[in-house]
């Protein structure tokens, strides 16, 4: 697992699927299954997460601002 990951920690390679696999109720989300995460390959693995954590913060800053624009 480090060796795939960098140094990283199984709780690390746990949390990474669980956020590729995580659907907020009602919310916006990837919803891979876990065989899906696991048959994906490491390139696209790790291009997932980056992109969604980019896209956690541009609906965080979008709420933001309409938070914003109603007060």
């Amino acid at each position: 697992m480090q060796a795939l990951f960098g140094g990283s920690s199984e709780d690390d390679w746990r949390e990474t699927i669980f956020r590729l696999c995580y659907h907020q109720h009602g919310g916006s989300g990837l919803s891979f299954n876990y065989e899906s995460v696991m048959e994906m390959p490491l390139r696209d693995l790790r291009w997932y997460i980056e992109r969604l954590d980019e896209q956690r913060s541009a609906e965080a800053a979008a709420l933001k601002r309409a938070q914003g624009a109603t007060t």
